[in-house]
């Protein structure tokens, strides 16, 4: 949409039009340019039933079309195509994981995202329960990238940053045996230059040399240069990273802007609209930036009490009068946050009321 002065129609006019540069509301991101749903939830399960077909033992998951297909370009033009699967109403994915997939449904129908994953840092190493949530996490990111959801992809790589540094342990959470599954697992099913490898690749440089007052590493070197030299694109990201770095670089990752590790569809050189959009102009990591951040990662469509302050605190690990202050700035500068109880509650924006408040920020 464009704001531009119109030329006069009277032809008696001579007067001139003053050049003035055509103002432009820009798009909202919603999610990442997709347009707001129009479907209620009684529509998506008034459509047809779904056979889906996952792993090589052919789960069965049933699930309905346009649940499915909202989320994803790739399942519309699957199953409201000329493909044989929209025909039979069912299709195989015998490569793809179960307990991913369990997620995907899971998420599609609406069910809360736990970008904060099950932890107790008390303990030097996970139990059984907690390092399998973190590996099913691995497999949904992957899952998610190789169907281009974006924003499950995104929230995922959140919540498995948060998740390798929670609490106030200063050793690796996961085992090494953990690990070296999990990055054998990330590598293999993802592509080149993504995102979780990237996060993988950092941690991993992270912790052959970070200082032990901030990670007492209970990695061997050798084993780790061992599993480097197993996986060749992880050696070749690690020297990547060394060369950039001047040396292998102790940045913990949990202090790098988290859009480094997202997908992104906007070119490169553009600003990361991070979880859902409407970007401020502060930047990472002042602490308008990681309330902004953190209030649209934490964000969920059926969520009406919006995110708690002492929660927003309790995460970026401020105190509740900086977040209060950082979300002030944030509506000053026409970020697309507001309060809903002022002082307690703050949520993003309809993108429609953003939009407008977007119309009028260009015609003043």
């Amino acid at each position: 949409m464009s704001l531009v002065r119109q030329r006069s129609t009277d032809p008696a006019s001579s007067e001139e039009p003053a050049t003035k540069k055509p103002k432009t509301v820009p798009e909202f991101p919603w999610p990442w340019n997709d347009p707001p749903e129009t479907d209620t939830y009684i529509d998506k399960i008034k459509s047809p039933i779904l056979d889906i077909r996952v792993g090589p033992d052919a789960k069965l998951f049933q699930v309905h079309k346009r649940v499915l297909t909202d989320k994803a370009d790739f399942f519309g033009k699957m199953f409201d195509g000329q493909f044989i699967e929209a025909a039979k109403k069912a299709a195989d994915f015998p490569e793809d994981d179960e307990a991913a997939w369990e997620e995907l449904i899971a998420w599609s129908y609406g069910a809360f995202f736990h970008v904060f994953l099950p932890c107790d840092r008390r303990r030097v190493n996970l139990d059984a329960k907690e390092a399998l949530a973190f590996f099913n996490r691995i497999k949904l990111c992957c899952l998610a990238e190789k169907y281009n959801i974006i924003r499950l992809y995104n929230l995922g790589v959140d919540s498995l940053i948060d998740f390798l540094w929670q609490g106030p342990s200063t050793m690796p959470i996961l085992s090494w045996d953990v690990f070296q599954v999990c990055c054998r697992y990330a590598y293999e099913h993802s592509a080149e230059h993504t995102g979780l490898r990237h996060l993988f690749s950092t941690y991993f440089c992270y912790l052959l040399s970070c200082p032990k007052e901030d990670c007492e590493s209970t990695y061997d070197s050798q084993q780790m240069m061992s599993l480097a030299s197993d996986i060749p694109d992880l050696m070749s990201d690690f020297f990547k990273i060394t060369q950039q770095s001047s040396g292998p670089d102790s940045t913990k990752p949990d202090n790098i802007d988290p859009c480094v590790f997202h997908m992104h569809i906007r070119p490169a050189n553009e600003e990361c609209p991070r979880a859902l959009g409407g970007c401020s102009s502060f930047k990472w990591p002042r602490t308008e930036a990681q309330v902004h951040y953190s209030v649209q990662g934490m964000y969920e469509p059926d969520m009406s009490q919006g995110c708690r302050v002492m929660r927003l605190a309790e995460v970026i690990g401020v105190a509740t009068k900086d977040v209060i202050s950082a979300v002030d700035s944030l509506i000053k500068d026409v970020a697309n946050v507001e309060w809903l109880d002022e002082g307690h509650n703050v949520d993003l924006i309809n993108p429609k009321k953003w939009q407008k408040i977007m119309e009028h920020e260009q015609e003043e």
